[in-house]
């Protein structure tokens, strides 16, 4: 057999392996398109398809509804149209869009847990708290988190002692998140600049008094929306906290939140 014979006999033989490689990945997609027609078709099925999405699938990866403070020079944001978001405004991961001030209910607030620090030749550990609460956006709640770290934390612990007025009131007391909340942002001094500090402010009408939610679904909602939340956040300080010993700097929200 000539060489070109050899070389003719190769590409004949690469030819029907590419054809039948192809073949079979034609047939794949055909089944699955039939498959999912037919649950189309049945509308028991797909509605099972569809309560039954989540089952099995907690630990899968997926984007964290994660609410910062977008700070220039450090921060690596982007808006859905591309651009940089402002310094000081708050960036909500999941739709790539920014705000200069969130209204929100608040769901809850984690304990303290810490977690590695940026700088691990040193072996240092962060101190850190999670806040997990619905930001109100047209009339639609979103739900997010933030972290609160190092400066950022002294805030998010007067915030906790100026509502626990509320959350203790007699003879009726209120939930955290039954309160309308206004979250703002300022900076402060550290040592190697400036940090963006958020502000809690109780959101009042005009008697004075604060803006309750008196929707009763509405309330129901929230309420069943907080044991999610702490579920959500739960998971995420078993993965990222380390062993150290207790720290004494610690709130906590929530069931049994002691303001």
């Amino acid at each position: 057999m000539t060489g070109l014979e050899h070389a003719k006999e190769v590409a004949e033989k690469l030819r029907k392996e590419a054809e039948a490689s192809q073949a079979a990945k034609t047939a794949i997609v055909e089944k699955a398109v039939s498959e999912l027609s037919a649950i189309n078709d049945n509308p028991d099925l797909a509605k099972m398809y569809q309560e039954s999405a989540e089952m099995g699938a907690k630990n899968v990866s997926a984007e964290l509804p994660v609410l910062k403070v977008h700070t220039v020079g450090k921060s690596l944001n982007k808006l859905a149209d591309g651009n940089k978001p402002n310094d000081g405004w708050f960036y909500y991961k999941l739709t790539q869009t920014q705000s200069q001030s969130v209204t929100a209910h608040i769901l809850t607030i984690s304990p303290g847990y810490r977690s590695a620090g940026m700088d691990d030749t040193k072996k240092t550990s962060v101190f850190n708290q999670i806040l997990g609460g619905v930001m109100i956006v047209n009339g639609s709640l979103q739900p997010f988190i933030m972290y609160f770290n190092h400066k950022k934390l002294q805030n998010l612990w007067n915030f906790g002692k100026e509502i626990s007025k509320y959350t203790k009131m007699r003879p009726i007391p209120i939930p955290i998140f039954a309160l309308t909340i206004k979250l703002t942002t300022h900076q402060e001094p550290n040592g190697f600049g400036e940090s963006w500090i958020v502000d809690f402010e109780v959101v009042k009408n005009e008697q004075g008094t604060p803006d309750l939610v008196i929707d009763v679904e509405l309330f129901k909602t929230l309420r069943s929306s907080v044991i999610s939340s702490e579920e959500m956040i739960a998971g995420l300080i078993d993965a990222n906290s380390i062993n150290e010993s207790s720290d004494s700097e610690t709130i906590h929200a929530g069931n049994g939140m002691p303001f």
